[in-house]
């Protein structure tokens, strides 16, 4: 019986210390090549829940990003986000809570929107997804979609 209850006590152990890990910030190891230290980066996210109908804004309740950039808004096509970008807000690296996107027009009930982030290349201020790099770790790109309601 001695046995059970040290394998029980192991296999609690060990869920506590997995979901403690899964509960902290994900981070991405990057190598420095000046230093040829290795460094810890944490990746750009994105967090945006369902909207009411009738605003000309969106609400997006958390962002980092690891460089200056900006949260973008674009539509919806077929269930995949569209070229057309709705309206954008330019953010200074770092975290940022309820970020208000002004969009360029109310978006339907039952409609879906999607919320992008990327990084500002020249430092102007004004996103064009031509040239501002879309933060695509992995190759999938790093956006949220969300439903107005």
């Amino acid at each position: 019986m001695p046995h059970i209850a040290q394998l029980k006590t192991a296999i609690v152990a060990a869920s506590v210390a997995a979901a403690l890990l899964a509960s902290l910030p994900a981070s991405a190891m990057t190598k420095d090549p000046a230093s040829n230290q290795v460094q810890t980066q944490t990746p750009a996210s994105v967090l945006v829940f369902n909207q009411k109908a009738g605003e000309n804004s969106v609400k997006v309740s958390y962002v980092y990003l690891p460089d200056n950039g900006y949260v973008a808004i674009f539509a919806d096509e077929n269930g995949r986000r569209s070229d057309a970008v709705l309206g954008f807000t330019p953010l200074e690296k770092g975290n940022h809570n309820e970020v208000a996107v002004e969009i360029k027009e109310s978006a339907r009930p039952g409609s879906a929107l999607w919320a992008t982030l990327y990084k500002d290349v020249d430092g102007d201020k004004i996103l064009d997804v031509r040239k501002d790099l879309a933060l695509w770790p992995d190759s999938d790109p790093l956006e949220h979609q969300f439903l107005i309601e």
